[in-house]
């Protein structure tokens, strides 16, 4: 479905056209992020934001939350890009998948000085737009190039487990996963 923003840019003498910032950040569109061109049958360019995650093969992302899911258990797993949920495992599986992800998660993905999470037994953060504040056991970022946000791989809490030992392995092993992705892709 088309949607008229009413707004029109010339292309300058490089072929660069400017995208508002207000659309930039509507559409979560940061400097150096990268995106596709598409021409359609009718010969309209459509431009959109490229998802590094999405573009790996998805039975390759599922695997990694299914992994992860079963060394915990007692956990759902979610792996996100910086728009939605691209795969996720656990009794929330069919809740998650596919759904935008929350200005709050978002925000967390791109404080560049963040790589892994663990938060404390009382914070909560809002992963989607449906839901309320969840308790989430772990973030960690999965990074491309070094420097570059691909998303995210999350654990929920389901059984509110606090035991230290397995929330630092916990903790670690999502950093690894998601340093694996990140290495796995490429731009």
């Amino acid at each position: 479905m088309k949607k008229a923003t009413g707004i029109v840019r010339r292309i300058d003498d490089l072929g660069r056209i400017v995208l508002p910032k207000e659309l930039r950040r509507t559409l979560r569109i940061r400097e150096n992020d990268p995106l596709e061109i598409y021409i359609d049958d009718g010969g309209e360019i459509i431009l959109k934001k490229y998802s590094p995650i999405i573009n790996l093969n998805a039975s390759y992302i599922n695997e990694y939350a299914k992994t992860l899911q079963q060394m915990f258990g007692d956990i759902d797993v979610l792996i996100c890009d910086d728009e939605k949920i691209c795969a996720a495992a656990g009794s929330g599986q069919k809740h998650y998948m596919g759904k935008k992800i929350h200005d709050d998660m978002f925000k967390i993905l791109t404080q560049k000085q963040c790589m892994s999470l663990l938060l404390q037994e009382k914070e909560r953060i809002n992963i989607t737009f449906d839901d309320k504040e969840i308790s989430t056991q772990a973030i960690s970022i999965i990074k491309v190039n070094n420097d570059d946000i691909a998303g995210a791989i999350i654990s929920l809490d389901k059984k509110s487990c606090r035991d230290p030992e397995k929330l630092d392995y916990l903790s670690k092993t999502t950093a690894a996963m998601a340093h694996l992705i990140g290495t796995s892709i490429f731009f």
